[in-house]
């Protein structure tokens, strides 16, 4: 059989066709492959779980806000339930009746639930501590049955009460009024002692 020659030209031309052919085969491989995966439905269990964890995340970035709005309510109202305490403290420290009627507030305290530190706990606690110890000193001076007893009571108010009041904003004459009590137990009940601890636990978180 005689050897057929081709030209130059002929065999540029069979290359190039070959090079087509397969470049056109790979474009229907991947249309088909393409097809194959818009149409499985695997994938599209993986959509529908991708969806689904985006709606969990979104649930759960509202919660976070949602808590953190409710936190800082507790916070606040945290605050402002301390300041009355120190308000009244004072009020009561100053006061010339022996069984005042009005008692220190604890509720926010008692409601909230916000993160704190060991240390920061511990300080809203004495601060609390104190509120109950003037309460309860209230309570057993106006259940005193002779001005006496109700005097005794009444003097040991005033130094509990030394201890939660405030006099970071008093002028320096001001605070003389206010100044350390040494008691029967020969401690000695430092203004504001109580306050200040409490004071710098709420900063620590913004209010």
């Amino acid at each position: 059989m005689a050897k057929r020659s081709y030209t130059l030209q002929q065999v540029e031309a069979f290359t190039y066709s070959e090079d087509a052919l397969i470049n056109l085969r790979a474009v229907q491989r991947s249309e088909r492959q393409t097809a194959e995966i818009l149409s499985n439905k695997g994938y599209e269990a993986i959509f529908a779980k991708a969806r689904s964890l985006i709606e969990r995340l979104r649930i759960v970035r509202d919660s976070e806000q949602r808590s953190n709005e409710v936190f800082g309510d507790l916070k606040r109202a945290l605050r402002f339930e301390v300041e009355t305490c120190a308000t009244r403290a004072k009020s009561i420290f100053d006061s010339p009746i022996d069984a005042p009627l009005g008692r220190l507030p604890r509720a926010a305290y008692d409601k909230t639930a916000v993160p704190m530190s060991s240390e920061q706990h511990m300080a809203l606690a004495a601060f609390y501590g104190g509120v109950d110890e003037v309460n309860a000193g209230l309570d057993r001076a106006a259940a005193a049955n002779t001005d006496a007893e109700r005097a005794t009571e009444r003097e040991r108010v005033r130094v509990k009460a030394l201890r939660l009041l405030r006099v970071d904003d008093m002028t320096p004459g001001q605070r003389d009024r206010y100044s350390d009590i040494e008691t029967s137990a020969g401690t000695v009940a430092k203004a504001s002692e109580y306050y200040n601890k409490a004071d710098a636990a709420l900063k620590a978180h913004g209010v």
